[in-house]
């Protein structure tokens, strides 16, 4: 028989130990991590999302026999990842990118990545401060709650490579973003959780029976052998509860020790050194106290508040991501021959053909070409019933098909998709924290620094006057100081707003808004599209020339084309002629439109616009029999230079709850004004029906800016509504912008808060929950700051004992957290 070479002896160690080890490492897989990935048909197991993101890569880049030519199993990181891979630079593969990076201007690129190790605010602190010097990197917004990176980067200056490699060497670990890996990653972290928290519970219990009953005999009938005997128990029974289930912040210590970086573990490590360390001294040489309990008690209670906030951030997390990420993995192309093939959604391209059955979820946003059914877009709106789509409707990625199928033509795709621009958003404004949250952090980010300081101040006193409560005030100090208290009392509370936020279709942008929005003292409102529904109907066209009705509205057509107001897609939609595009546009905001048509100057806009063109005036003329003050109607004038030619008159329908929307304002002491570019008869005919009295009209968009950097001046803290469209000048300059309308404008604007449910009384909702969440974190700092005022000073008279100190802390944090979690039952 023919020895077995080297290779066949690798292989065939591999086929036998497939399930159990990792195919990439070799190392063993952990029990249930349920990560494996398709080589040539059959799931590998992976140990971690480490090699799976580097076997992701290797097929990527077309290396898969790596995996059939490589001799030995790898000895170590760099050994796991072949030589040409490395050249390749892995994540810095386009093909890889495809999924996570997003690709803006003048080269700048954007990933979404979850980072592994943060434990509390200075984690992300360092990690900010640690990659915003890097050269090339423009910005980095770590959220807590989730532990999310966003990470934006010039790709000419630096690689993604050398981001991750950086986060790598300060002693975290990041990797590309996808929901099912977050989960993974929630799912381990609870699962390590509570393995800790059950080890020192059931260590701590017996730790405690032993220590009470050395307290309560205090030396009157338990031998001194016993006692020894017990308190040598009671140190193995600690030991484990040291080693394990503190290991995480042990390590976290070291971690900020090494990078010069002060940390809350830093305080929570030090107090549990000192105090096992004691214990230890003490039971060795049998004089002095011990605080083995006051260990076992600390660890527990410090993994149950850890617990407590993993299922808060877990919680919100879900309801974003309910929200943001609900596209389908698959989708089912129509291929040039007119053959269906199923493929992965990540390879759909700009302008394919898809088939979407009943049942499904559109996976990228399109345009239907052919049939018609009724689509869940609760997604996008927040309401329940379907609405229905036909030839030529806009259909957004994530909509769910209730009933026909329908062929759509792909328009965007991956990250550019409507719901990847919304996720982008609300992520970044989870990151962006008020100004209340950068006080908080500025608190923290000195608070361990001058505990430390205290407590060996304290304990040098304590050695001079009675020796014996040196060390207990020590330890004590540093317990139950709690920095995590004030670490965690505006990240838990934000989080929580914006998960219910989210899921009511309300998504906050700029997370820096939203205490601005608490403050907010005068409401402003557009008219069209925002107090109105914006779906104008076309009710009557008047010529005064000799052009008939279709070429007027051939006319208009032409030169609205390119125009999204909402008056505009009625012209559209009401002309039978399909005409060629007007040239030579020029738009004239809160105005109307001029352009040529057939070589013809032509004007269409307000009666003002027209006047002040053309020399046959507006006024005086038949305005369609009609009175708009009464109705709510609006005109539209088409005139060339010499001449008015038509009239269009346009029926608009006031929103449902606008009017709840005003009355609840007016009756939290809100001022509330309408302001419009549209004449005053059809404004006062809204503001009536919805209950302002304040309405100004006919405004150009500067003086609509005037108007509100008039109200700024004197000291009003100033929200605007409107479309997005057609207001972003006074939407940019006021103190809170909120843009309501559909998807595509949606995604374009850059408003604080983007509402996506056409239940314009979600502002009211928004509004009152911004007011709750600036009470709430008002609530969490005040209790840190007189939590840990009392109890330092508690500890440095002595008063506060070692177990004391544990139980204070710990229970200080949860009180944070739980209170936090009160805003996710806000009625409002």
């Amino acid at each position: 028989m023919m020895p077995m070479s080297t290779s066949s002896k690798y292989h065939s160690r591999v086929t036998e130990v497939s399930e159990h080890h990792c195919y990439h490492c070799g190392l063993p897989v952990p029990d249930n991590t349920g990560i494996n990935i398709d080589i040539k048909g059959s799931a590998k197991p992976m140990c971690c999302f480490g090699c799976l993101a580097v076997c992701q890569a290797i097929q990527a880049a077309g290396l898969d026999d790596y995996y059939q030519d490589r001799q030995t199993p790898a000895n170590s990181r760099l050994d796991i990842v072949p030589a040409s891979l490395h050249e390749l630079q892995a994540f810095d593969n386009p093909q890889v990118q495809q999924s996570f990076v997003y690709s803006g201007k003048n080269q700048l690129k954007e990933a979404s990545l979850i980072l592994e190790g943060i434990t509390c605010a200075a984690c992300v602190w360092l990690n900010e401060s640690y990659l915003k010097k890097l050269g090339g990197v423009h910005s980095v917004i770590i959220n807590y709650a989730t532990h999310r990176a966003q990470i934006t980067w010039d790709d000419n200056q630096i690689k993604l490579s050398t981001i991750l490699e950086g986060i790598n060497n300060i002693g975290y670990r990041a990797y590309p973003y996808d929901p099912q890996s977050q989960e993974a990653v929630f799912d381990s972290e609870k699962k390590s959780l509570l393995k800790r928290l059950g080890l020192a519970a059931i260590l701590g219990m017996q730790v405690m029976i032993l220590a009470v009953a050395m307290y309560s005999d205090n030396g009157l009938v338990m031998e001194s052998g016993v006692r020894t005997f017990f308190r040598w128990l009671s140190l193995g029974l600690t030991l484990p509860v040291i080693i394990y289930a503190a290991d995480p912040f042990t390590k976290n210590a070291l971690r900020n020790i090494k990078n010069m970086k002060i940390g809350m573990d830093v305080s929570v490590s030090l107090g549990l050194a000192v105090a096992f360390i004691a214990s230890t001294y003490a039971t060795v040489t049998g004089y002095g106290h011990i605080y083995f309990d006051a260990i076992a008690m600390f660890v527990f209670f410090l993994l149950s508040a850890k617990y407590f906030e993993l299922n808060a951030r877990r919680h919100t997390a879900n309801r974003i991501e309910a929200v943001t990420q609900r596209t389908p993995l698959m989708a089912t192309k129509i291929n040039e021959k007119n053959i269906e093939e199923t493929l992965p959604a990540s390879v759909i391209k700009k302008g394919d053909i898809l088939l979407v059955r009943p049942g499904e979820i559109v996976p990228v946003d399109g345009v239907i070409i052919a049939g018609q059914s009724s689509l869940d877009e609760s997604l996008m709106t927040g309401e329940s019933y379907p609405v229905l789509r036909q030839s030529g409707d806009q259909v957004i990625g994530g909509s769910i098909n209730r009933d026909h199928p329908v062929k759509i033509r792909v328009t965007h795709i991956a990250q550019d998709t409507i719901l990847a621009t919304l996720a982008r958003l609300v992520e970044r404004a989870q990151s962006e924290k008020p100004a209340i949250a950068l006080l908080a952090d500025r608190i923290a980010a000195y608070f361990v620094t001058i505990v430390l300081l205290i407590s060996l101040a304290s304990g040098g006193y304590w050695w001079l006057v009675t020796p014996e409560l040196a060390i207990p005030v020590i330890i004590a100090i540093l317990i139950v100081a709690c920095p995590c208290a004030l670490s965690l009392a505006t990240p838990t509370a934000f989080s929580t707003a914006m998960g219910f936020l989210t899921s009511r279709g309300i998504l906050l942008t700029k997370g820096n808004k939203f205490q601005v929005l608490a403050r907010a003292s005068h409401f402003i409102f557009d008219k069209t599209g925002t107090l109105t529904t914006g779906k104008f109907k076309l009710k009557k066209v008047t010529t005064y020339g000799k052009l008939t009705k279709a070429e007027v509205l051939s006319i208009a057509s032409a030169l609205e084309t390119g125009s999204a107001h909402p008056l505009a897609n009625a012209l559209k939609n009401h002309s039978d002629v399909i005409a060629e595009p007007a040239t030579d546009i020029i738009s004239h905001p809160g105005l109307g439109l001029a352009g040529l048509v057939n070589n013809t100057k032509w004007f269409i806009g307000s009666s003002k616009f027209i006047n002040s063109i053309c020399t046959q005036s507006v006024t005086g003329q038949d305005e369609f029999n009609t009175k708009p003050g009464k109705t709510g109607e609006t005109k539209v004038y088409l005139a060339n230079q010499e001449n008015l030619v038509a009239g269009f008159l346009f029926a608009d329908e006031v929103r449902d709850d606008a009017a709840d929307l005003i009355k609840k304002l007016l009756s939290v002491n809100k001022t509330v004004s309408l302001l419009t570019g549209d004449h005053g008869a059809p404004a006062e005919y809204v503001a009536k029906q919805v209950g302002i009295n304040n309405v100004i009209a006919s405004k150009t968009p500067q003086e609509k800016l005037d108007y509100v950097k008039a109200l700024q001046e004197k000291g009003h803290v100033v929200v605007m509504v409107g479309d997005g469209i057609n207001d972003a000048p006074v939407l940019a300059c006021a103190d809170v912008s909120i843009a309501i309308g559909e998807g595509a404008a949606l995604a374009a604007v850059s408003s604080d808060i983007v509402l996506v449910t056409d239940k314009i009384s979600r502002i009211y909702t928004a509004f009152r929950l911004a007011e709750k969440t600036m009470s709430v974190l008002k609530q969490n700092l005040s209790w840190a700051l007189l939590y840990n005022t009392v109890a330092i000073t508690l500890a440095i008279s002595a008063v506060v004992t070692p177990w004391m100190a544990a139980i204070g802390m710990s229970a200080s944090s949860l009180i944070v957290v739980l209170n936090s979690i009160r805003l996710r039952h806000t009625t409002v």
